[in-house]
């Protein structure tokens, strides 16, 4: 669970290093402790309806909690770990897809359990699909 967790935050190094050369290790951090605090919350919206009661502060405390211990065990001793473990390590395809997947399903879920509607989470996708074709245009 640990090496999938570490192959997560791998990619989304590799993902946002091509663009962030300056600060990629604090980033990724970054983005995958957003990432957790938006599925603790999606946990929350599954199982419960009510936003105005202590249930829903304890989850949002937990959640924040929980963000901040991720941005501390992502240190810098960790970080050149990861990268040293996974740099020469062939993965298969779907695995790497899978895990590419992984933000864009946390934010369909998400959407899909506020009940803000599927148009929403149809231009979501739509904004998605528009964005990986444009870079897949931009790079060739």
């Amino acid at each position: 669970m640990i090496k999938a967790y570490h192959y997560l935050y791998f990619r989304t190094y590799e993902i946002i290093s091509e663009t962030n050369k300056t600060s990629a290790e604090s980033s990724t951090a970054r983005f995958l402790s957003i990432l957790f605090f938006i599925n603790i919350l999606t946990l929350y919206s599954l199982f419960f309806n009510s936003y105005n009661d202590i249930t829903f502060y304890s989850f949002s405390a937990f959640g924040i909690v929980a963000s901040i211990l991720n941005l501390k065990y992502f240190d810098d001793a960790k970080h050149k770990f990861i990268l040293y473990e996974f740099k020469d390590l062939k993965i298969n395809r779907i695995y790497r897809i899978l895990v590419d997947g992984y933000p864009y399903l946390s934010f369909i879920l998400l959407f899909s359990s506020l009940d803000i509607g599927f148009y929403a989470i149809y231009y979501f996708i739509g904004i998605v699909i528009l964005i990986k074709a444009v870079t897949y245009f931009w790079n060739l």
